[in-house]
């Protein structure tokens, strides 16, 4: 496991303590890509961010130092160029017997640096917010090309199975970014902020094509499973289904009736067609006739109230399966739409 953990830092949640051989990374959901004021690195605060401050103040202490097989380490090189040159170090060490690395780059999630070099590539954008993030970005991408290439020149390439998967709708509220034509961001349960494309490779398996139907990144999972032929445990229930008899038969069913969502009091769930979402505080319900309209325009939930009904059922029925939370939502976030202003938390 190489990079961003986000699961927890006390001792009982820690990678080594949750069945991984070998870490490393941060615990925390971000931490400084080089120690402030580096040479070599620029290091662009935003003025009109309100998560900013909190997250240059975790600098590289505590959850957000970097540590390596659990104990903290010092590391110098720039963060995302540690990781890759870490997952090659490993593969290089591991390519004559079958590995599973789960490498979570945290670029380009703030605090915003990036390498001079990088911004200079970019010095026609005037916006320094901008300009930064698109700097991460390009860094990120010469990275994962590094570790494809290894992957090649090691021979693995035929005989790996990988994934390559976005985190959450571009986050507007940090002003880099934005989904275009989707309605929303991170953190709201709009297609702007849950639509997560992801990209499969298993060379001379799959073919190349763009797969339209409904997939969750928790489907991984189950993929992988399947087709290493692991006993799972018996006593609970898993998310997720296979994604390989979808994804090489065009003719299969789609993998999901309907997908969920839920934090706190913001749930949504959606089916092929159809796309609702409800807060239980506020209590605005949206429904969306996604197939026609897949940049949420239209809020037609009063003229299909049959169809609230419907989806609502089904979302109580898969919450009511669902264990109580352990903890509260953390954040409280407003997204205005026109005139409305929606609230979801986090």
């Amino acid at each position: 496991m190489i990079g961003k953990w986000h699961l927890g830092s006390d001792e009982m949640q820690i990678p080594c303590n949750m069945g991984f051989d070998y870490q490393y990374g941060f615990y925390a959901s971000h931490s400084l890509y080089a120690y402030e004021n580096t040479p070599g690195i620029h290091d662009q605060k935003i003025a009109n961010d309100f998560t900013d401050p909190h997250i240059w103040s975790g600098q590289r202490n505590g959850a957000h130092a970097i540590y390596k097989n659990c104990k903290e380490i010092e590391v110098t090189e720039y963060l995302t160029d540690r990781f890759a040159n870490e997952a090659i170090e490993y593969m290089n060490g591991h390519d004559s017997i079958p590995f599973f690395l789960y490498l979570a780059f945290n670029a380009p999630h703030t605090p915003l640096q990036a390498p001079e070099m990088y911004m200079e590539k970019f010095s026609t954008i005037e916006d320094p917010v901008k300009r930064t993030y698109y700097a991460m970005i390009a860094n990120l991408d010469d990275n994962i090309g590094k570790v494809m290439n290894a992957l090649r020149k090691r021979g693995l390439d035929e005989n790996t199975l990988v994934f390559f998967i976005s985190d959450n709708g571009g986050a507007e509220y940090t002003h880099t970014t934005d989904n275009g034509k989707y309605k929303g961001g991170k953190i709201t349960d709009f297609e702007g902020g849950i639509k997560v494309p992801f990209f499969i490779q298993w060379k001379n398996t799959l073919r190349p094509q763009s797969y339209e139907n409904m997939v969750s990144s928790m489907d991984i999972f189950q993929t992988i499973v399947e087709l290493t032929g692991i006993n799972l445990p018996d006593d609970r229930t898993y998310d997720g289904v296979n994604l390989m008899p979808f994804l090489l038969n065009a003719d299969a069913m789609d993998p999901h009736q309907y997908l969920y969502w839920q934090r706190g009091f913001s749930k949504a769930i959606r089916s092929t067609e159809w796309k609702m979402a409800i807060n239980e505080e506020s209590k605005d319900t949206t429904l969306y006739h996604i197939l026609v309209d897949p940049f949420e325009n239209e809020n037609i939930s009063k003229q299909h109230p049959e169809i609230v009904t419907q989806m609502a059922m089904a979302l109580k029925q898969w919450s009511s399966s669902l264990p109580p939370p352990i903890w509260p939502s953390m954040i409280y976030y407003e997204f205005k739409d026109g005139n409305h202003i929606y609230y979801f938390d986090q």
